[in-house]
């Protein structure tokens, strides 16, 4: 049953929710059904017409089994629940919704999960100015990939031990004690989840978009996670690429998730990471590391991409490698080309491949870290 809280949570569209776990291997408890009830009326409060499908599907499904013989009661708070929102419509796909997505579960109860919380629009398919109203598929995945890191989880990977280690340590010295800044932050996904999971390990994070209305709703996510615009640990602020400078203050290390999404934003994203790593930003010195997490919708943006990444290693600006990728992943024993699963996030059937970028600054000779 908590496998298919987490995935209600996460609004998993109901034609890929595992209900075999709830409900197969043994009829679920009054407990549990009350359980679900309390949770589908949660959903209901933004989502009605979700909460309607899978309360209708839950007490189907329960009924089946009692007409097949199984003798276990079915509570009439489901009946209850279903009649209401039976009026219940489908919503605008500009509409907004508040998913959860469970960064750590607990062994006892699905209930003490470690949840980020997003107010987004998940219906939303991609459109000029309005990317960054949803928690795209990229996000979840890069900060999969550094919640393992900085967690220090090598023995879910596949790895050998020694070979996690170096390769884990090694990112994990790009976060740990260090300001971040997040490009393109949209729904503020990323940010979030490594402030409310690994808070006490980082320095400071900054979060940054060049959509003002996305900087403005960022309170509000923040404030889902029980997280302060005005906390010290973070900062909010615009950030259009090509116009505005980049922040007078220290950064270390940058991630953005999903910001290679077409061709014609290449140019300007290779232009923000040129400055951060070659510019003189005086006392606050440069960035020396970037992670940027790509989905492969299009193979010409793709390499468009990988072409802008080359000239800034033929000139000596940076190097760059794919140090992840959900086809052929390193620190997963499992491919979202096989499954649409990844630890407690669910992924869309069929999802595109992911690529993280590990981009470093190239150190002259003569220069140290800190220059």
């Amino acid at each position: 049953m908590d496998s298919l809280i987490r995935q209600i949570r996460q609004r998993v569209p109901m034609g890929s929710l595992d209900w075999n776990s709830a409900i197969e291997n043994a009829f679920p408890s009054l407990e549990e059904q009350n359980l679900l009830l309390s949770e589908v009326t949660k959903c209901a409060k933004l989502n009605p017409f979700y909460a309607k499908h899978i309360i209708k599907n839950f007490v189907e499904k329960l009924e089946r089994r009692q007409r097949d013989g199984d003798e276990s009661g079915l509570d009439d708070a489901l009946y209850e629940k279903l009649y209401e929102l039976l009026p219940s419509k489908a919503l605008d796909p500009t509409a907004t919704d508040i998913l959860g997505y469970t960064m750590k579960t607990s062994t006892e109860n699905c209930k003490d999960d470690a949840v980020v919380w997003i107010r987004e629009s998940p219906r939303l398919i991609s459109g000029m100015g309005t990317t960054g109203m949803r928690t795209w598929e990229a996000s979840l995945f890069l900060s999969q990939y550094l919640g393992m890191v900085l967690d220090g989880s090598s023995e879910k990977s596949g790895l050998s031990e020694e070979s996690n280690r170096k390769i884990f340590e090694s990112v994990r010295d790009d976060f740990v004690g260090k300001t971040v800044l997040e490009l393109g932050c949209g729904t503020g996904f990323v940010g979030i989840y490594m402030l409310k999971r690994f808070g006490s390990q980082l320095k400071h994070l900054i979060f940054t978009d060049g959509d003002t209305q996305l900087i403005d709703r960022m309170s509000s996510n923040l404030n889902l996670n029980d997280l302060s615009v005005d906390s010290k640990k973070l900062q909010v602020r615009k950030l259009w690429w090509g116009e505005d400078d980049l922040p007078m203050q220290r950064v270390d290390t940058i991630v953005a998730a999903d910001v290679t999404y077409d061709a014609s934003v290449i140019p300007d994203l290779a232009e923000v990471l040129d400055e951060a790593m070659s510019q003189d930003n005086k006392v606050y010195g440069r960035v020396n590391v970037a992670y940027i997490a790509a989905t492969i919708r299009n193979e010409v943006t793709i390499k468009t991409w990988e072409e802008y990444l080359e000239m800034g290693r033929q000139d000596k600006i940076w190097t760059w490698e794919i140090i992840e990728s959900t086809k052929d992943p390193v620190c997963w024993k499992t491919s979202l080309q096989s499954t649409n699963q990844l630890d407690n996030i669910w992924y869309p059937v069929g999802v595109a491949e992911i690529r993280i970028y590990k981009i470093s600054r190239v150190v002259e000779r003569n220069m140290t870290i800190e220059d």
